[in-house]
């Protein structure tokens, strides 16, 4: 079977991407919201990976003009191998801030049952409440990017 290439869905103005985009992604933070509330942290720090991804499949799409290597991507590997020649200054202190919240977000994830030996007295309420802190970075990050990207895309053109 042949593998076919991925490509990212390219928004133009007023076009069915962009409101199936615009769609997906009311619903991911009304989704992140009921999470929050109902104190499912891991799971708002899940769906705040996958938008920020989503955003900076878009920027790598912007910058490399829809280079296929960067579809469907985590964020350990986009933040690596976007070219950093070819990102805004403007938009690459936003990216440092997310290399340090992706480490955060790895341990709210994966190290949520993982006993430490630097914080041995460390209990499981203790670790998962300091994931709403991680959740609230990784929605602040999103927005941010978000608007970095809009105002970039808007210059460029």
């Amino acid at each position: 079977m042949e593998k076919k290439t991925k490509e990212r869905p390219i928004s133009k103005a007023k076009s069915e991407v962009g409101k199936n985009r615009q769609q997906l992604y009311a619903h991911v933070m009304a989704q992140y919201k009921k999470a929050m509330d109902e104190q499912f942290y891991i799971e708002a720090v899940a769906l705040m990976d996958s938008i920020v991804c989503d955003r900076l499949e878009s920027l790598a799409a912007n910058l490399t003009e829809n280079e296929p290597k960067f579809v469907n991507k985590n964020l350990d590997f986009l933040l690596r191998e976007i070219p950093t020649d070819l990102i805004p200054e403007k938009i690459k202190p936003t990216l440092e801030e997310l290399k340090e919240w992706k480490d955060n977000r790895n341990i709210a994830i994966h190290e949520i049952a993982k006993l430490q030996s630097d914080a041995l007295d460390k209990d499981f309420q203790a670790k998962y409440k300091e994931n709403k802190a991680i959740a609230e970075t990784g929605k602040k990050l999103f927005r941010k990017l978000d608007n970095e990207i809009r105002k970039y895309r808007r210059n460029k053109q």
